[in-house]
């Protein structure tokens, strides 16, 4: 079983569980602030290593899948004997925060996020962002899906818009993080049909894990959320999938895309890992070299496979350049959506 500890953060404890693996028993316990000693990451070749996923408490979402994916990739390939992964069982903005200030300077310490905490930032207007941290590599891009209840009366997207127009207040959503992916499509949705997105309702669901959950249990109209979080609902006929924000259907994904639609919406979710800020050069061009190394292993194209994801490996200044657009680009587009 992977080993999986506890660290204390700004909003409590880092719950720890099990990546996807052999099923054991999951050890609870608590540590003190962290630590490099406390956090006790496995040898690599070029140090100890340690993941940490800012939002989602270990309960499945988007981020944890992709954490479980670098964790048994570098196993597989021999690069990580035995890393750790950490949970921040709070908020994303309390995870970035906690990030920064807390772990400069670790150079054995990595967190997987990606553009939604661009949004997240901006949202909660905090004082740090994804620029304040050191780009490692971007790894994956992943599609956004529209569903709803099986039983929803909606049995399309033109259906949805329809009512969205005649009577925004009674359409609401679910979703991740307020700024997410997630949260600017729905603003896309209303502008789309002619509102500001602050008319439309949206219950943001940490790490987006309990989203799909709860547009079956009818608490909203429709979910957003990334492909691998809704996928399963559908192939189990509890949601049904309207629309995926792909510019074309994907293979074995039977999910028509917004712009078929008439819906001019192409958005895709990319993450990777980033290292506290002020680890110097070498350090950064070590663990871009690892990531590199992992990537070009049968084991991450395995996941690829897996989880529908495409590849979309960006490192060093192409990936900082990357970051400093997008996160202008989302700045710019929760201002223009209406929803902030």
């Amino acid at each position: 079983m992977n080993r999986r500890r506890f660290i204390t953060g700004v909003a409590g404890v880092l719950v720890a569980l099990p990546a996807a693996g052999p099923a054991g028993s999951v050890a609870w316990a608590q540590a003190q602030p962290s630590t490099q000693a406390q956090l006790q990451p496995s040898a690599r070749e070029t140090g100890p290593l340690a993941l940490f996923v800012p939002a989602g408490g270990g309960g499945g979402g988007g981020l944890e899948r992709l954490a479980q994916a670098i964790d048994m990739s570098l196993r597989e390939t021999g690069l990580v004997a035995d890393p750790v992964t950490a949970y921040h069982p709070g908020t994303a903005a309390g995870g970035l925060v906690q990030f920064v200030d807390r772990e400069r300077g670790r150079t054995d310490l990595l967190m997987v996020c990606g553009i939604g905490m661009a949004g997240v930032a901006v949202m909660q207007h905090l004082a740090v962002s994804l620029s304040d941290l050191t780009p490692i590599a971007c790894l994956i891009t992943e599609n956004l899906i529209l569903a709803v209840s099986v039983d929803s009366p909606f049995r399309s997207l033109g259906d949805l818009l329809s009512a969205m127009r005649q009577q925004p207040d009674a359409v609401s959503f679910v979703g991740s993080s307020l700024g997410s992916t997630d949260h600017l499509l729905v603003g896309m949705l209303a502008r789309h049909v002619g509102i500001s997105g602050r008319l439309v309702g949206y219950h943001p669901y940490v790490g987006g894990v309990g989203a799909a959950d709860a547009a079956v249990r009818g608490a909203a109209v429709g979910v957003v959320c990334s492909l691998g979080d809704i996928l399963p609902e559908v192939n189990v006929g509890r949601l049904r999938a309207l629309a995926i924000s792909s510019s074309q259907r994907l293979p074995g994904v039977a999910v028509p895309t917004f712009a078929e639609q008439g819906v001019d919406i192409r958005l895709a979710n990319w993450r990777g890992v980033f290292a506290p800020p002020g680890i110097g050069v070498d350090s950064q061009a070590d663990l871009v070299g690892l990531m590199e190394r992992m990537v070009a292993g049968q084991a991450w194209r395995a996941r690829l496979f897996q989880y529908n994801w495409q590849s979309s490996l960006r490192t060093g200044e192409d990936f900082a350049r990357f970051v400093r657009e997008e996160t202008n680009r989302v700045r710019s587009q929760i201002s223009a959506l209406g929803l902030i």
